[in-house]
């Protein structure tokens, strides 16, 4: 009899990531991440209470958007902005992958503006703005409004990533979506550049 693997936290997170993209997340279930962590359910669920709260662990692991912000804000003025905005852009899409399922439950049943949960979308949204202020400080962008520019940026991947989830992309449109996340971001920095950045 093979002796069961020991599980990880990281390694039951890999193994989830492994079936949520084969399955996607209505197709997945507790005891197939069992199987493919090679671990037994109870023990998935001794770490992980439901697919929901794995899913959003998976999600967290791989940088939320207030992380990645925060972690870009501290390169302003060592790297050049286009290479900030991409690197976000593309950690920011891998976050939307995997946290869209659970976007689209609490869309359609919205709870009161109280509950927990909600500082999380809402700090990541105000280092975004924060980035964006700090780019301004440094005069490395033009001149706007540090909040309209948040909204602008994650708006554009926000919307990419969900219209491919629920209707695919349209077969006369090439990019896929972290290939889209780095042309946007390139595109985002070049319109908002000073002149001779």
């Amino acid at each position: 009899m093979t002796r069961p693997k020991a599980a990880t936290k990281t390694s039951i997170m890999e193994a989830a990531l492994t079936v949520f993209h084969a399955r996607g997340y209505e197709g997945t279930t507790m005891p197939a991440i069992a199987e493919e962590a090679g671990i037994a359910p109870g023990t998935l669920y001794n770490y992980f209470p439901s697919k929901e709260k794995l899913l959003f662990a998976c999600a967290r692991a791989g940088g939320s958007p207030g992380r990645i912000f925060a972690h870009v804000t501290d390169d302003v003025g060592q790297r050049p902005v286009a290479d900030l905005l991409e690197e976000a852009a593309t950690g920011v899409v891998r976050f939307w992958e995997l946290r869209m399922p659970a976007v689209l439950m609490r869309a359609a049943r919205p709870l009161s503006a109280d509950r927990p949960g909600v500082g999380f979308p809402r700090r990541a949204l105000e280092s975004v703005r924060d980035y964006f202020a700090a780019e301004i400080r440094a005069r490395r962008i033009r001149a706007a409004d540090p909040e309209t520019l948040a909204w602008g940026f994650l708006g554009g991947l926000f919307h990419r990533v969900f219209f491919e989830r629920l209707y695919g992309r349209p077969d006369s449109f090439r990019l896929g979506v972290e290939d889209f996340a780095r042309a946007w971001a390139r595109e985002f920095a070049a319109s908002i550049a000073t002149e001779g950045v």
